[in-house]
Protein backbone atom coordinates (compact mmCIF):
# COMPACT_ATOMS: atom_id res chain seq x y z
CA UNK A 1 0.00 0.00 0.00
CA UNK A 2 3.01 2.06 0.85
CA UNK A 3 4.07 1.88 -2.87
CA UNK A 4 1.00 2.65 -4.31
CA UNK A 5 0.61 5.69 -2.16
CA UNK A 6 4.27 7.01 -3.27
CA UNK A 7 3.17 6.52 -6.95
CA UNK A 8 0.22 8.38 -6.14
CA UNK A 9 1.37 11.31 -5.00
CA UNK A 10 4.18 11.14 -8.15
CA UNK A 11 1.29 10.58 -10.46
CA UNK A 12 -0.63 13.50 -8.75
CA UNK A 13 3.00 15.95 -9.10
CA UNK A 14 2.69 14.78 -13.11
CA UNK A 15 -0.51 15.35 -13.06
CA UNK A 16 -0.30 19.32 -11.52
CA UNK A 17 2.13 19.96 -13.68
CA UNK A 18 0.63 18.55 -16.78
CA UNK A 19 -2.68 19.79 -16.31
CA UNK A 20 -3.58 21.98 -19.39
CA UNK A 21 0.25 21.47 -20.41
CA UNK A 22 1.12 19.96 -23.72
CA UNK A 23 1.78 16.69 -23.83
CA UNK A 24 5.38 17.34 -25.46
CA UNK A 25 7.19 16.94 -22.28
CA UNK A 26 9.36 13.49 -21.81
CA UNK A 27 8.30 11.03 -18.93
CA UNK A 28 10.90 11.11 -16.39
CA UNK A 29 12.24 7.54 -16.07
CA UNK A 30 14.86 8.08 -12.86
CA UNK A 31 13.83 8.46 -9.48
CA UNK A 32 14.31 12.26 -8.02
CA UNK A 33 14.53 12.40 -4.77
CA UNK A 34 12.66 15.20 -2.15
CA UNK A 35 14.97 17.21 -0.88
CA UNK A 36 14.45 20.40 1.02
CA UNK A 37 10.59 20.59 -0.62
CA UNK A 38 11.58 19.68 -3.80
CA UNK A 39 11.87 16.91 -5.88
CA UNK A 40 13.58 18.28 -9.12
CA UNK A 41 10.93 21.17 -10.66
CA UNK A 42 8.10 19.56 -8.34
CA UNK A 43 7.45 20.27 -4.72
CA UNK A 44 7.22 17.69 -2.43
CA UNK A 45 7.12 16.68 1.62
CA UNK A 46 8.48 13.26 2.33
CA UNK A 47 7.85 11.66 -0.70
CA UNK A 48 10.02 11.09 -3.42
CA UNK A 49 9.07 10.88 -7.50
CA UNK A 50 9.61 7.62 -9.01
CA UNK A 51 8.20 8.21 -12.27
CA UNK A 52 6.36 10.58 -14.15
CA UNK A 53 3.82 10.48 -16.62
CA UNK A 54 2.32 13.52 -18.98
CA UNK A 55 -1.21 13.31 -20.17
CA UNK A 56 0.28 12.41 -23.40
CA UNK A 57 1.96 9.46 -21.75
CA UNK A 58 -2.13 8.73 -20.41
CA UNK A 59 -3.02 8.68 -24.02
CA UNK A 60 -4.11 12.45 -24.56
CA UNK A 61 -4.18 13.16 -28.30
CA UNK A 62 -3.69 16.71 -27.96
CA UNK A 63 -3.50 20.26 -25.42
CA UNK A 64 -7.57 20.03 -25.72
CA UNK A 65 -7.96 16.61 -23.18
CA UNK A 66 -7.30 17.81 -19.75
CA UNK A 67 -7.24 15.42 -16.42
CA UNK A 68 -8.91 15.22 -13.29
CA UNK A 69 -8.86 12.29 -11.05
CA UNK A 70 -7.36 9.06 -10.15
CA UNK A 71 -7.93 6.03 -8.52
CA UNK A 72 -6.21 2.90 -7.63
CA UNK A 73 -6.73 -0.63 -7.32
CA UNK A 74 -4.66 -3.39 -6.19
CA UNK A 75 -5.57 -7.06 -7.70
CA UNK A 76 -6.43 -9.58 -5.26
CA UNK A 77 -5.34 -12.20 -7.22
CA UNK A 78 -1.90 -11.36 -8.89
CA UNK A 79 -0.90 -8.39 -6.13
CA UNK A 80 -0.63 -6.12 -9.51
CA UNK A 81 -0.87 -2.30 -8.67
CA UNK A 82 -3.42 0.10 -10.92
CA UNK A 83 -3.95 4.16 -11.49
CA UNK A 84 -7.10 4.63 -12.74
CA UNK A 85 -6.75 8.30 -14.69
CA UNK A 86 -9.97 10.40 -15.71
CA UNK A 87 -9.25 12.47 -18.93
CA UNK A 88 -11.94 14.20 -20.42
CA UNK A 89 -12.59 11.84 -23.16
CA UNK A 90 -11.53 8.55 -21.42
CA UNK A 91 -10.40 6.40 -18.19
CA UNK A 92 -6.90 5.52 -18.84
CA UNK A 93 -5.00 2.51 -17.19
CA UNK A 94 -1.59 2.39 -15.43
CA UNK A 95 0.51 -0.34 -14.06
CA UNK A 96 2.36 0.68 -11.35
CA UNK A 97 3.41 -2.79 -10.16
CA UNK A 98 6.81 -1.40 -10.83
CA UNK A 99 6.55 2.23 -9.43
CA UNK A 100 10.01 3.05 -11.21
CA UNK A 101 8.65 2.38 -14.64
CA UNK A 102 4.96 2.36 -15.24
CA UNK A 103 2.54 1.17 -18.53
CA UNK A 104 0.12 2.72 -20.03
CA UNK A 105 -1.78 -0.30 -20.57
CA UNK A 106 -4.49 1.70 -22.35
CA UNK A 107 -8.36 3.65 -22.17
CA UNK A 108 -11.89 3.01 -21.77
CA UNK A 109 -13.17 5.44 -24.03
CA UNK A 110 -16.00 7.83 -22.57
CA UNK A 111 -19.63 6.01 -23.35
CA UNK A 112 -20.68 9.79 -25.23
CA UNK A 113 -18.66 13.08 -25.38
CA UNK A 114 -16.19 15.26 -23.63
CA UNK A 115 -16.70 16.05 -20.16
CA UNK A 116 -14.56 17.70 -17.48
CA UNK A 117 -15.25 15.84 -14.81
CA UNK A 118 -15.32 12.12 -14.31
CA UNK A 119 -15.60 9.87 -10.89
CA UNK A 120 -14.99 6.39 -10.26
CA UNK A 121 -16.25 3.93 -7.49
CA UNK A 122 -14.62 0.38 -7.42
CA UNK A 123 -16.14 -2.74 -6.11
CA UNK A 124 -14.69 -5.92 -6.09
CA UNK A 125 -13.18 -6.04 -9.59
CA UNK A 126 -15.61 -3.56 -11.13
CA UNK A 127 -14.68 -0.15 -11.47
CA UNK A 128 -18.22 2.29 -12.24
CA UNK A 129 -17.32 5.37 -13.73
CA UNK A 130 -19.89 8.70 -14.44
CA UNK A 131 -19.22 12.05 -15.92
CA UNK A 132 -20.66 15.53 -15.53
CA UNK A 133 -21.16 16.79 -19.20
CA UNK A 134 -21.72 14.07 -22.15
CA UNK A 135 -25.20 13.43 -23.60
CA UNK A 136 -26.31 10.36 -22.55
CA UNK A 137 -23.27 8.88 -20.93
CA UNK A 138 -24.88 7.15 -18.23
CA UNK A 139 -23.19 4.38 -15.67
CA UNK A 140 -20.16 3.00 -17.32
CA UNK A 141 -19.08 -0.81 -15.80
CA UNK A 142 -15.34 -1.93 -16.34
CA UNK A 143 -14.35 -5.26 -15.72
CA UNK A 144 -10.57 -4.74 -14.14
CA UNK A 145 -9.75 -8.11 -14.53
CA UNK A 146 -9.34 -7.15 -18.13
CA UNK A 147 -6.22 -5.39 -17.10
CA UNK A 148 -4.39 -8.44 -15.95
CA UNK A 149 -3.59 -10.08 -19.80
CA UNK A 150 -3.14 -6.76 -22.02
CA UNK A 151 -0.33 -8.51 -24.55
CA UNK A 152 0.83 -5.39 -26.37
CA UNK A 153 0.06 -1.96 -24.78
CA UNK A 154 -1.88 0.67 -25.28
CA UNK A 155 -5.48 -0.71 -26.02
CA UNK A 156 -8.65 0.14 -26.06
CA UNK A 157 -10.85 -1.55 -23.48
CA UNK A 158 -14.77 -2.11 -23.39
CA UNK A 159 -17.64 -1.73 -21.39
CA UNK A 160 -18.38 -4.27 -19.82
CA UNK A 161 -21.90 -2.93 -18.98
CA UNK A 162 -23.83 0.09 -19.20
CA UNK A 163 -26.46 1.66 -17.28
CA UNK A 164 -28.29 4.67 -19.13
CA UNK A 165 -31.02 5.14 -16.50
CA UNK A 166 -30.03 9.06 -16.18
CA UNK A 167 -28.02 11.01 -18.44
CA UNK A 168 -24.80 12.49 -16.34
CA UNK A 169 -23.75 11.96 -12.88
CA UNK A 170 -20.92 14.06 -10.70
CA UNK A 171 -19.90 11.75 -7.88
CA UNK A 172 -20.43 8.04 -6.89
CA UNK A 173 -20.10 6.51 -3.34
CA UNK A 174 -19.86 3.07 -2.99
CA UNK A 175 -20.95 1.77 0.41
CA UNK A 176 -18.70 -1.67 0.65
CA UNK A 177 -20.48 -3.52 3.18
CA UNK A 178 -24.14 -3.55 1.29
CA UNK A 179 -22.70 -3.46 -2.23
CA UNK A 180 -25.10 -0.23 -2.99
CA UNK A 181 -23.51 2.46 -5.27
CA UNK A 182 -24.98 6.09 -4.84
CA UNK A 183 -24.47 8.34 -7.86
CA UNK A 184 -24.88 11.94 -6.69
CA UNK A 185 -26.21 15.01 -8.70
CA UNK A 186 -27.36 13.02 -11.94
CA UNK A 187 -28.60 14.86 -14.62
CA UNK A 188 -32.19 13.71 -16.45
CA UNK A 189 -33.68 10.30 -17.43
CA UNK A 190 -32.30 8.59 -20.57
Amino acid sequence: MQKLLIVFAAIAVGFAAAFGASGSQAAETSVVTCVDGMAGEYPCRNVNLLSHLTLADLGAQDDTIKANKHWGWIDPDTGREYVIFGLTNATSFVDISDPVNPIFLGQLPSHQGISQYRDFAVYGNYLFVVADNPTQHGLQVFDLTDLRNVQSPPVTFSEAAHYSGFVAGHSLWMDEETGFLYVYRTVGDS
